[in-house]
């Protein structure tokens, strides 16, 4: 955090420079030197009436430039003065209540700065386990995931395998059918073959009755 409200003030400092910049850029500034008190004239010179007086630390804008006379604006008036009693920075007298002021509103600042910066870092820190949490929870979809993957390679291996057993089932189903096909074929040719020995069989009992008969009839006659 103590970076960061370094950084901010280092920002704030930036800024304030650039905007005096600008500020001096647009219009020129002077002081009053360490002299108590100056003449303010109507021109350039000293036998113009005096208007006022600005004393030490007094801040001006300097509209025009003629010789040793600067005429000048400050917030109640314009007019002429020497240039010789003006300097381009503050007295050194000026400088220390200014450069205090900064400093303290610059501390202020910081003090308003780090007040904002809490909350942040307390939603920084929530943040933080957030991700940590959030990780963690990817992580264990990644594992779930590659063994998701796993069960569907072995999914698909299953799959293939079951497939192919359905197809050998269905060949042996085949082979079964032509099986039972030649069998019941083969017990219908036994049950003809049978009737037919059967009735040869028959057959060969009555001639041999018819045979038997005739014989006994003629033994019958001869004896007579």
């Amino acid at each position: 955090m103590g970076s960061f409200i370094r950084s901010a003030l280092a920002l704030f400092g930036a800024v304030a420079l650039a905007a005096a910049s600008v500020q001096a850029a647009e219009t020129p500034v002077r002081y009053v030197s360490d002299q108590l008190r100056i003449e303010v004239r109507e021109g350039p010179g000293m036998d113009y009436p005096v208007q006022t007086t600005l004393v030490t630390g007094a801040r001006f804008a300097v509209l025009e430039e003629s010789a040793d006379w600067l005429r000048v604006r400050w917030p109640e008036g314009e007019g002429w003065i020497r240039s010789q009693y003006t300097v381009a920075q503050p007295v050194a007298r000026l400088r220390l209540p200014e450069a205090q002021a900064r400093a303290a509103a610059a501390e202020a600042r910081a003090k308003q700065l780090e007040a904002e910066l809490a909350p942040l870092q307390d939603t920084l820190a929530t943040a933080e386990a957030t991700r940590g949490e959030l990780e963690a929870t990817l992580l264990e979809q990644t594992a779930a995931y590659e063994a998701l993957q796993a069960l569907a390679g072995d999914a698909a291996q299953t799959y293939e395998a079951l497939q192919a057993l359905k197809q050998r089932t269905g060949e042996l189903e085949a082979v079964q059918r032509t099986l039972i096909e030649e069998n019941t074929a083969l017990e219908a040719n036994q049950q003809v073959e049978g009737l037919k020995w059967g009735g040869l069989i028959g057959l060969g009992g009555v001639l041999l009755g018819f045979l038997l008969g005739r014989a006994g009839r003629r033994q019958s006659s001869s004896w007579v």
